[in-house]
């Protein structure tokens, strides 16, 4: 606000909508004169700490002399200044208002993501599948799990730093596919959620699309053996720089994993490929 009331001993009060929090401030005119015999004017702010706490915990006093703004104190105790009764008012108000939302918004930390386990030639793999942060890559993968395209498909491809020797940039992940009866069934393209958008990077046990140009990733998958940062967005491992879409991770079975990795290959192309037995959401308790 650029003024406050020009009506000595007045108060008034707003709050001002942020998309992140809410600010409320209390403006008062005051009876008091400073030592040059101004009469001085107080702005109460509440907002969040600095160090950017969901709820108010640092008050900060700015004074007004003679037009002049300046901040005076910083105080953690309402009554240190006129009209703290309105302040008290509308705190009560505030922390009644987060309250009420935090009854109805649920806590990401706390939610359960579903998980899947794809039963292989060699044993199981469990998956823990991101559909919060990476919710388009999640459902279109968790369609192709419940529609059993998963189903007699297989790991046909083995990255490791021996097989790839005209790379640079080198990685360590096996890929899948799904039954190949099944190829003409799928599902359209989907869109590419890059890991700058999803915070999911590409670790090691980190499942992630398969894909050509970016938008273009349908059911192939792979799973990365160890960090593999050049697949993250920004990483040049495929020349575009976007990245891979990476939307959840290994839970159980990076043993079977590693033992794909290391089967037969022809260049990159397991020999034979590794089936998949099936793929099934697990049940929750």
């Amino acid at each position: 606000p650029r003024s406050v009331p020009e009506a000595p001993g007045s108060a008034f009060s707003s709050v001002l909508w942020n998309p992140v929090c809410v600010y409320t401030y209390l403006g008062i005119n005051s009876p008091d004169e400073d030592e040059y015999g101004h009469e001085a004017q107080g702005i109460f702010w509440i907002t969040p700490s600095h160090k950017h706490s969901s709820i108010p915990t640092s008050y900060l006093f700015m004074s007004s002399v003679a037009g002049q703004h300046k901040i005076s104190a910083e105080s953690s105790q309402y009554s240190r200044a006129t009209g703290d009764r309105h302040v008290n008012k509308i705190w009560k108000l505030f922390r009644f208002f987060i309250l009420v939302c935090a009854a109805f918004v649920p806590s990401l930390a706390a939610q359960e993501l579903p998980r899947v386990t794809i039963s292989t030639e060699f044993g199981e793999i469990e998956i823990e599948i991101d559909t919060v942060r990476a919710p388009v890559t999640a459902s279109n993968f968790l369609g192709y799990v419940d529609g059993g395209f998963y189903n007699g498909g297989r790991f046909h491809r083995t990255v490791h730093p021996d097989n790839q020797p005209n790379d640079s940039i080198r990685i360590e992940v096996i890929q899948a596919s799904i039954n190949s009866q099944r190829s003409g069934e799928g599902f359209s393209p989907i869109p590419l959620e890059r890991t700058n958008v999803t915070g999911i990077r590409h670790q090691d046990g980190t499942i992630s699309m398969a894909r050509g140009g970016p938008d273009s990733a349908t059911s192939s998958f792979f799973i990365c053996l160890g960090e593999q940062s050049s697949l993250d967005y920004g990483g040049f491992r495929n020349s575009d720089a976007q990245g891979f879409a990476a939307f959840g991770r290994v839970v159980r079975g990076m043993d079977v994993v590693r033992q794909i990795q290391q089967q037969p290959a022809e260049g990159q192309t397991l020999t034979p490929p590794v089936g998949i037995l099936s793929a099934n959401r697990v049940e929750e308790l």
